[in-house]
């Protein structure tokens, strides 16, 4: 990525219900304070604490505390939270993922290959091995 042979891009797949859709708008929230990746791992890290998905932990008062452990101006982001500014944009963003065939997170596509899960003891070895091979293909 960093020598431009290589782009990434991130999408939303929200797909477990409006708490995964809140904790999606909550890392766009942070992303406006430049703190998308930041909070992105601290959110991860904080839901699978419990060894338990979709279990209603996800709330505003919870990511909110995450807001603040990252020194996120705390008025900005509960502002753009409730005014559910990237809903759209996550609602989207999962739809079409849906549409591409995605039943699973993370699922990366390279090229026309899909990843779906991930649960492989070496799953960066994986990527890489595919992304070098896609890459001299096209004599990079």
């Amino acid at each position: 990525i960093d020598t431009g042979r290589v782009k990434m891009a991130y999408l939303d797949f929200a797909f477990l219900g409006p708490e995964s859709l809140l904790a999606a708008e909550a890392v766009h929230c942070a992303s406006d304070q430049k703190k998308f990746w930041e909070y992105f791992d601290l959110l991860y890290a904080g839901e699978i604490a419990d060894n338990k998905e979709n279990n209603g932990n996800l709330t505003s008062d919870f990511l909110t505390n995450l807001a603040r452990q990252l020194k996120i101006d705390g008025n900005v982001f509960n502002s753009c939270l409730v005014s559910e500014k990237y809903k759209e944009k996550v609602r989207v963003a999962t739809v079409q993922g849906q549409q591409a065939g995605v039943r699973a997170t993370p699922t990366f596509f390279i090229n026309d290959q899909k990843l779906e899960g991930l649960d492989s003891y070496d799953p960066y070895g994986k990527i890489k091995l595919i992304i070098d091979s896609e890459l001299k293909k096209v004599g990079r």
